[in-house]
């Protein structure tokens, strides 16, 4: 049986590429861990000699670093989770090509929760949200930072097609 954690990742895992499915994104897995669990690239139409379309990737990326959690605080406007701080460090430079975001699943705080499912659907419980650290001031001797995404941030396929319009216009995620 798998431990919490990894149920974790794999469940924040499931999320995201069920979106980028819908968003019509590709997806990859990084070979090694360098604090990146997902790169995101656009994919689009080129056309051929004979008049029909072709699918590519653009060129355009999206580095996604994933993480599920139900401890989490909920206010009116924000969401609060207390990130480590190796993986705020990761998030926050600025000496990187292609965007990073933290996509943070929040989820109930029994497992048996995480996923309702029946003959007509599959839902997996609650929402995620998206939040660019990229230019934040570096922390130091921390364990966590506390982050706050507002929860307008909801990683969704609309949300994931306006990245990738953006990242083209050269604006800051």
């Amino acid at each position: 049986m798998a431990t919490i954690q990894n149920n974790k990742a794999n469940l924040s895992n499931a999320y995201v590429r069920a979106i980028a499915a819908k968003a019509g994104v590709n997806i990859s897995r990084p070979e090694n861990d360098y604090g990146i669990d997902l790169t995101l690239k656009e994919v689009i139409t080129i056309p051929k000699p004979d008049g029909t379309t072709r699918y590519v990737e653009s060129g355009v990326a999206l580095d996604i670093q994933l993480k599920c959690s139900h401890d989490v605080e909920l206010k009116e406007n924000e969401i609060i989770y207390d990130l480590e701080t190796k993986n705020y460090n990761d998030l926050i430079s600025t000496d990187v090509n292609t965007p990073r975001i933290l996509v943070l699943l929040q989820v109930p705080s029994e497992e048996t929760e995480w996923i309702l499912q029946d003959a007509s659907k599959l839902e997996i419980r609650h929402c995620a949200y998206w939040i660019s650290l990229r230019g934040k001031e570096i922390v130091k001797n921390k364990e966590t930072k506390r982050i706050k995404i507002p929860n307008s941030q909801k990683f969704t396929s609309e949300a994931l097609k306006s990245f990738f319009q953006k990242i083209k216009e050269g604006v800051t995620l």
